[in-house]
């Protein structure tokens, strides 16, 4: 039995190995706009992520006001890096499935990062959700509870920018909207196990997925994913400008790096997937489902 598990084993993993490498040149010839702006979007955040690592970490990030230190900062920029990382890496050795799975998680943190970043009494509070219970009372108090976490976002955008009425509505709507459709990949819905499946080929055929596979909608998660972090970046700026009142910003080379950085990344999502012309029921039933 230990000699058949060890030969099943290795077919499986011989077989990913191709499988991903077909994944990955095909991804990388169909997805160019999508690989290109993840490597922008990740790059800005590594360059804040240097420039907040070169300081004194015990420091806080701000004399002016109150502010996470240097490291509590780095330390929450290198977990958006590294969740960023991996999705592309995924997304393009044929795993978008599980790519989807960690937008949202990527998503979710971008939002509590920017509103633990702005708001230092949501920082102490979420400071203390240091077990199960403790965080789950931290999660509730500072994000869940009367939907604070997208109040305190409109608070942010409204100091960053002025908005109208709509402007401030269709800009809530994006969010919960990124947050609902990767929701659904995280519980495995029908319209994201039919997508994972749909190859961007002219019969448009259901192909076989395991151990990886190139997917219709991996363009679609990358540039997702690389306009959050935009949005993020964009975010972040403001608040170290103008809320945390940090010197020497003009004079720091990673710091100029990242605010040339972000601005390549994409400005527009794009939550519903445009898929090929179908010739199968399950194919239609997917196109019908996602306008």
């Amino acid at each position: 039995m230990k000699e058949k598990i060890s030969a099943l084993f290795s077919e499986v993993f011989d077989l990913s190995a191709q499988q991903s490498k077909q994944a990955e040149i095909q991804a990388r010839e169909q997805c160019k706009n999508g690989s290109a702006s993840m490597v922008a979007a990740i790059s800005a955040l590594y360059s804040i992520w240097k420039f907040f690592q070169q300081l004194p970490a015990g420091s806080p990030a701000s004399s002016v006001v109150a502010a996470p230190t240097n490291l509590a900062v780095a330390n929450h920029i290198s977990w958006l890096c590294n969740s960023a990382l991996s999705i592309r890496k995924l997304a393009l050795l044929g795993f978008e499935p599980q790519a989807k799975v960690l937008t949202r998680s990527l998503v979710e943190a971008i939002y509590q990062t920017l509103v633990i970043f702005h708001d230092h009494e949501s920082y102490l509070a979420y400071k203390k959700g240091i077990d199960a219970d403790s965080a789950k009372s931290a999660y509730y108090s500072v994000f869940a509870k009367k939907q604070s976490l997208h109040k305190k976002l409109q608070k942010l955008e409204d100091s960053f920018v002025s908005q109208s009425s709509a402007e401030r509505n269709e800009q809530y709507s994006q969010r919960v909207g990124m947050l609902e459709h990767y929701s659904q990949a995280t519980h495995s819905s029908a319209i994201h196990v039919l997508q994972s499946a749909l190859q961007p080929n002219d019969e448009s055929r259901l192909a076989p997925t395991v151990l990886g596979k190139f997917s219709v909608s991996t363009e679609n998660t990358l540039l997702n994913c690389s306009h959050e972090i935009c949005y993020f970046c964009m975010l972040l700026e403001h608040i170290v400008e103008k809320v945390w009142f940090i010197d020497g910003l003009d004079t720091d080379e990673n710091y100029r790096m990242f605010s040339e950085v972000f601005k390549v990344a994409v400005k527009f999502r794009t939550h519903k997937l445009k898929l090929p012309d179908a010739n199968n029921e399950d194919a239609q039933a997917v196109q019908h489902d996602s306008h």
